[in-house]
């Protein structure tokens, strides 16, 4: 289960799927807009997991680090549930400050079920703050993985391809093998278009088949160099054979996603993790070729 701790934001992605009127106090038809989820909320969804077989809570946003009640909404689910996976979606810079992760620690001990999702979109500065809108971002970014690191926390870094920065992504990868060595995976990762996304779009959006090869290039220079490696949202159809296992599986509500007509001819549509609807919407199936084994 994925749950919200606030729709409040430090960064103001080019690639939010979130809209942000969500992230902000304005004024809206003379109320405020709600931006935090009120705590009691978050923890009767975490009281709800003891009825299921779930194994992971994920915890995003917004960015929940600068909710003022992250840390109690963790040391909740902590006490109920010791053996539970909590993963948090981050921007990762909060944990750039030492006492922030040192808090963390209190309450996550790294040797326990935690993991951090930390949005990474290039490898150097300018290219990450263009995408975040947020100078100094990368820098904080940064240094809030290896901090994490560092304590021997399980970090996956998570790659939003889109058209700034689709053609840098081999060269993302050979910085990540430089200067990031010891994270628990690199997930690239196609873009759902609403949000911010949406109002963006023309400055983002980019067909598979443009970046789909350097996508693949990035994924063989950090298997090389012994990375896990996954990739999100990709159809089986518009990568090479080799890289199946890596795409294989739906990861989101099968109502977000979509199959093409012609994927019903095809031999491997149960293993297919699907089209995002609205990249569909946008651009069809042209690229779609059905397997045929």
């Amino acid at each position: 289960m994925d749950w919200p701790v606030t729709f409040k934001c430090n960064n103001n992605c080019l690639t939010c799927i979130n809209d942000m009127v969500y992230h902000s106090d304005k004024q809206v038809l003379g109320k405020k807009e709600c931006v935090e989820v009120p705590t009691e909320q978050i923890k009767e969804k975490v009281d709800s997991l003891a009825s299921k077989e779930d194994n992971t809570i994920g915890f995003g946003g917004g960015e929940p680090t600068i909710s003022d009640d992250f840390f109690e909404v963790l040391e909740y689910t902590r006490n109920k549930y010791e053996d539970l996976l909590i993963f948090v979606v981050s921007n990762g810079r909060m944990f750039s400050n030492e006492k922030f992760v040192e808090r963390t620690t209190r309450i996550l001990s790294p040797e326990g079920k935690n993991r951090f999702g930390i949005a990474l979109f290039g490898h150097e500065p300018k290219l990450h703050d263009m995408i975040t809108r947020a100078k100094g971002s990368f820098r904080q970014t940064v240094n809030g993985i290896k901090n994490l690191l560092s304590r021997g926390y399980e970090v996956e870094l998570r790659i939003i391809i889109n058209k700034l920065n689709y053609d840098k992504l081999p060269e993302i990868a050979g910085w990540i093998n430089k200067n990031l060595k010891g994270v628990f995976r690199v997930v690239f990762i196609h873009m759902k278009y609403t949000g911010n996304a949406l109002k963006n779009i023309e400055d983002i959006k980019v067909k598979l088949e443009e970046s789909n090869p350097y996508a693949v290039k990035a994924a063989e220079i950090l298997e090389e160099n012994d990375f896990n490696v996954r990739m999100f949202h990709f159809p089986l159809c518009t990568i090479p054979e080799k890289h199946w296992d890596k795409a294989k599986g739906v990861t989101k509500q099968k109502e977000e996603l979509k199959f093409s007509e012609k994927c019903e001819k095809c031999d491997v549509k149960e293993e297919c993790p699907m089209i995002w609807a609205t990249y569909y919407n946008l651009f069809g199936d042209d690229e779609i070729t059905p397997v045929s084994n």
